[in-house]
């Protein structure tokens, strides 16, 4: 059965094909009749162009009956058609071979190696087409060389010689109809893929015209609105529409962003060791979890939720911001703010963070729900993958009213025993840091771990420690004078070194939020605040010396 979309894409693709050199393909083929016409009679060379000539029209109807209403019936016409009209065309080189002729011989040979090129080209879209009309003219030149054979079998080595090209041609033919089938196959696919992704931008593009007018409607209609004269209640409750708008702006360039980030791969889980309690807070304070209501919602911990955990602060945030604003988008803008509870999941290495829309108010008549819908849901589809993290979605009436996001947190790990291990290889690190204080606080909790230290001052005596051997990580101060923590971090990143991919851990004063972003977005391998936590210390050491890290 020809149920096979690939086979049906194929067909199309040879259907044009031969549309597209119709013209040349049957000038060339009068033009060998009229050469044949010089060692055969003219009737059989007329009736061979006559059946080529037929077979074209078989074609187009065939094909207009395939395109019509694909079917098996139609798919073996087109294959007996294209077999025997390459069939009526060998019997031009068989013929004109069998006269004995030696210029008829050799035009015969030539004319059967062309139709095989032809073949391997022209054909190849679809393999079983190529198969059918490459068989007659193999099986013409195959005939001549058993006829060299037979007419030299007491030659010698002469019936080799025959044998051997024919031979060699021959496979030569039928790989090279392989290798064209798969490239077209492959450009096919890759075109097919384009033009998919080409769609998907522009329906995405239309969706962003759709909703960015509406909170440029409102920008524009408000502001000429304020130039008329008003009470100052009307005036603070249009200001406020309009602040309102131009925030909803600024998230949708933010989403066009971070989409564009995850389609290109640029968007990465980038976990450190952080708690899970502030960052739910921070996520409560957000406009997309608290709405219009003045102060944050409180967060609703339950059971035994870590206190610290590694996972990505900033994919999580973008998560739950974007969860909240696709309920929002489904329950309607304005209303109480979503309700935010943690707990355990049934799962180990799982925590349960529940958004809960179903306190607002009825859903929004359509055509009223808030802008970002589509957006929203592709950002939330490709960071939940991205963070490895499952989603369950509550439905009420059709709509999602909440959201209960499972994600993995990595349990920080025991700190080792105190003591040594007799024969035990040690990790080593170079501690950066421009206090000596610093430095002295940071390879007394290294020994504690059972971690030797070696100690910089400098962006540069670090690069110069690391020429004289590869520690197992280093741990960087980013406000050092001179030449700053970036700066070594990125001379070590582009030094095309040994050492250039050891593994880098800020060890930083610079301990709010936004700041620890930062040093992540700059690919470093972990985070440490000061003043260090030596369990945290701990677990950004192991997750960067991990043999999997890079992977």
């Amino acid at each position: 059965m020809l149920a096979d979309a690939t086979w049906h894409d194929e067909l199309l693709r040879y259907r044009q094909r031969l549309r597209t050199d119709l013209t040349s393909r049957q000038t060339g083929v009068a033009v060998v009749c009229m050469i044949f016409l010089l060692f055969l009679p003219p009737g059989v060379v007329a009736l061979i162009y006559a059946v080529c000539v037929l077979s074209e029209v078989v074609d187009f109807y065939a094909f207009e009956s395939f395109v019509a209403r694909p079917s098996p019936a139609a798919h073996a016409i087109i294959l007996a058609n294209t077999f025997l009209s390459f069939v009526a065309y060998s019997m031009l080189g068989v013929l004109g071979w069998a006269t004995g002729n030696d210029v008829a011989g050799f035009t015969s040979v030539l004319m059967l190696a062309g139709a095989l090129l032809n073949v391997s080209t022209a054909r190849a879209a679809h393999l079983p087409v190529g198969l059918a009309a490459g068989l007659p003219p193999a099986a013409g030149l195959t005939w001549i060389a058993a006829e060299v054979f037979i007419a030299n079998r007491d030659g010698g080595a002469f019936p080799a010689v025959a044998f051997a090209p024919a031979a060699a041609f021959l496979g030569y033919t039928l790989s090279a109809l392989v290798q064209n089938h798969r490239a077209q196959t492959r450009l096919a696919a890759e075109t097919r893929r384009a033009n998919e992704a080409s769609a998907a931008k522009s329906r995405f593009l239309a969706e962003m015209s759709h909703e960015i007018r509406t909170p440029l409607n409102a920008i524009m209609g408000l502001s000429q609105a304020l130039q008329a004269p008003a009470e100052p209640p009307a005036v603070a409750a249009q200001a406020a529409t309009i602040e309102s708008a131009a925030r909803t702006l600024g998230m949708l360039v933010e989403d066009v962003l971070d989409l564009a980030s995850a389609e290109e791969g640029r968007l990465r889980n980038r976990p450190v060791t952080a708690s899970i309690r502030d960052e739910l807070c921070r996520v409560a304070a957000s406009r997309a979890i608290r709405g219009q209501a003045a102060a944050a919602p409180p967060v609703a911990f339950t059971g035994e939720v870590p206190d610290l955990g590694r996972f990505d602060p900033v994919l999580l945030r973008k998560l739950l911001t974007h969860v909240a604003a696709l309920l929002r988008w489904h329950c309607g803008c304005d209303g109480p703010p979503v309700a935010l509870a943690c707990g355990p999941a049934p799962a180990a290495g799982l925590v349960r963070i529940v958004l809960d829309a179903a306190g607002m108010a009825a859903p929004p008549a359509p055509g009223t729900e808030g802008p970002g819908g589509a957006l929203a849901a592709a950002l939330v589809e490709r960071i939940a993958a991205i963070l490895g993290a499952r989603i369950e979605w509550t439905l009420a009436g059709g709509r999602p009213v909440a959201a209960a996001v499972l994600l993995p947190v990595t349990a920080l790990p025991d700190l080792p025993a105190p003591g040594s291990v007799e024969g035990e290889r040690r990790l080593q690190a170079l501690v950066v840091d421009d206090l000596a204080t610093n430095r002295f606080v940071i390879v007394q909790l290294l020994r504690m771990l059972r971690i030797e230290a070696i100690e910089a001052e400098s962006g540069p005596a670090a690069l110069a420690c690391l020429e004289k051997g590869a520690p197992d990580i280093v741990l960087l101060d980013m406000n050092m004078p001179g030449m700053s923590g970036e700066a070594t971090f990125r001379a070590i990143r582009s030094a095309s070194r040994p050492w250039s991919d050891v593994p880098v851990i800020a060890v930083t004063a610079d301990a709010l939020p936004e700041q620890r972003d930062a040093c992540m977005a700059l690919g470093l391998d972990g985070y440490v605040p000061k003043p260090v936590d030596r369990r945290l210390l701990w677990a950004e050491i192991c997750a960067a010396t991990a043999p999997d890290r890079r992977g």
